[in-house]
């Protein structure tokens, strides 16, 4: 019997190819038996970060970067939101503004929860913490929390780590 190789090699050795073929195919891998740990936690092989930009905008799934929390989640979406400001036009009928601010707010407030959430994946946290963004002065706690501060380091809960940096064992 082979164990397997490439990047679950250090974990595979005790590993079948009957185990491994089921492994991959499911997706999923129990952390218990790789690593002989106590605790059950089942976590995703699957990729963690898919660069397209509409699954950075329009996902709640998976785990961000503070590069792409700032490129592509908060500038845009502010950008959005203040976008109709600057092309509201005088000459335009009663009510056209809404429709042009109304959209552009939603479509906004969508992107940045988005990125929110996946950046509060990435800090090993739920992502129902976003809701705290709307709370004055705790919505600064979030902006230092998904802007400033680094997420975990190897696979957690919510995926593989968007760096591709293993964790670190002491």
């Amino acid at each position: 019997m082979e164990c397997c190789r490439g990047r679950f090699s250090t974990y595979c050795n005790f590993a079948t190819k009957d185990l491994l073929i089921t492994v991959l195919k499911s997706k999923e891998v129990n952390v218990s038996l790789l690593r002989k740990e106590e605790t059950e936690m089942t976590y995703s092989i699957a990729p963690a970060y898919n660069g397209s930009i509409l699954h950075t905008f329009f996902s709640f799934k998976g785990r961000c970067t503070r590069l792409d929390y700032w490129l592509k989640g908060f500038i845009p979406s502010k950008i959005l939101f203040f976008s109709p400001f600057f092309i509201i036009q005088p000459t335009w009928p009663d009510g056209m503004d809404t429709l042009v601010f109304v959209p552009m707010a939603i479509l906004s407030t969508w992107i940045a929860l988005a990125v929110g959430v996946k950046r509060f994946h990435d800090r090993g946290r739920a992502g129902g913490y976003i809701l705290f963004s709307f709370i004055p002065i705790a919505n600064l706690v979030v902006l230092i929390q998904l802007g400033f501060m680094d997420g975990d380091y190897g696979a957690n809960f919510y995926g593989q780590d968007p760096k591709s940096r293993e964790k670190v064992s002491s």
